[in-house]
């Protein structure tokens, strides 16, 4: 049974019209549609989301099948089977390691470079075409690495450490997993880089203005 399947019987147990749990999760009801029938696979960001709206929990739909005579009788809550990490970085991987040979080509560059802002161009022009794209892959990416490691309980649910202390801890691991985290803190130190090459003044900073400006976008 795929993510789709488990989606829509969990739905229909509750008796939701797709139309209600499309409006509840701010997407339209032939999305929900293509999400059932596995025509596309929502986004772990949506598959929390959805999981709030159908009373479960994210990881309940993500479970791998069980062979009948493994199953165990009654499983509660706290036996349903998480992804494991391992399985979150075959998903997030190939898009990280784009990133870093990216950054890769980039870094062999600079020692060449004259200090015109022509030679940079092209890393401003991409930062404003594909950074928002990576910096929402990160999102999800550390979506996923708080559901599989449970750190929401871990820290805040049922943690007596004050609530910032909590957070902090939580961003912390979360990174520490992060494959897609590690790629964009590399991507800026080489526009940092790219930005201090350039001679004229005026021209560096315009470009540091562009790299700020896609930080500020960063949710990592």
């Amino acid at each position: 049974m795929n993510v789709g399947q488990r989606i829509r019987e969990a739905r229909e147990d509750l008796g939701m019209p797709q139309t209600v749990l499309a409006r509840r999760v701010g997407v339209n009801r032939n999305t929900i549609g293509r999400y059932e029938s596995g025509e596309h696979e929502p986004s772990f960001a949506m598959l929390e989301s959805i999981a709030r709206e159908l009373r479960t929990e994210p990881a309940e739909f993500l479970r791998e099948p069980v062979p009948l005579a493994e199953a165990p009788r009654e499983a509660g809550p706290e036996e349903r089977r998480r992804p494991t990490l391992d399985q979150v970085r075959e998903v997030f991987a190939p898009l990280a390691d784009g990133l870093n040979r990216y950054c890769a080509r980039w870094e062999e560059k600079l020692p060449t470079l004259q200090g015109t802002r022509e030679e940079v161009a092209d890393f401003v022009a991409d930062s404003q075409d594909f950074h928002g794209f990576f910096t929402r892959v990160a999102a999800e990416e550390l979506q996923a690495i708080a559901v599989v490691l449970d750190l929401a309980n871990r820290y805040v649910g049922e943690s007596e450490l004050p609530h910032d202390i909590a957070v902090g801890f939580t961003q912390g691991e979360m990174y520490e997993h992060s494959l897609m985290h590690k790629a964009l803190q590399r991507y800026y130190a080489v526009g940092d880089a790219l930005a201090e090459s350039i001679k004229d003044e005026e021209a560096a900073e315009s470009t540091r203005e562009v790299l700020a400006e896609a930080r500020s976008l960063s949710t990592v």
